[in-house]
């Protein structure tokens, strides 16, 4: 098949086409950040609010002594499927600090853990809650 085409006019499109197609590879990459940061925008503050209600519960249950120790059981398994949730909505920075988290808190709940174990795992908690608070609010600014 002939083309009535100059020879130069063809190679233009062509490499108009690839030109075209890497930029498409990259608006989909910025898209998908930016959905991303929506995510968090959204996720983070509701999450941050049931880890708030969940260090409550604990605090409640570990003041209780003896019946709140399978309750607190409960709300640390609790707060630990929280955390396993919003870890994909993090950036790598903020990932490590919930997977030590997340790690130290399974390790002691393998074992035999006693109240002292808990008000630990406690302390832990409060302390990703409000680093996931300040979080929240920096994503505000963002």
């Amino acid at each position: 098949m002939t083309s009535y085409l100059p020879q130069w006019i063809t190679d233009l499109a062509t490499i108009l086409t690839i030109g075209g197609f890497i930029i498409t590879l990259l608006l989909l990459r910025e898209a998908k950040e930016i959905r991303k940061s929506f995510i968090r925008k959204a996720r983070i503050p509701e999450i941050v609010t049931d880890l708030e209600r969940i260090s409550k519960e604990l605090i409640a249950h570990l003041q209780n002594s003896q019946e709140g120790i399978r309750a607190a059981h409960e709300s640390v398994h609790r707060a630990i499927g929280l955390l396993e949730s919003i870890e994909s909505k993090l950036s790598e920075s903020d990932k490590t600090k919930v997977n030590e988290f997340i790690r130290n808190t399974k390790k002691a709940i393998g074992g035999t853990i006693d109240e002292n174990g808990y008000w630990a795992i406690y302390s832990s908690l409060s302390a990703i809650t409000t680093y996931l608070q300040q979080l929240a609010k920096d994503v505000r600014w963002n």
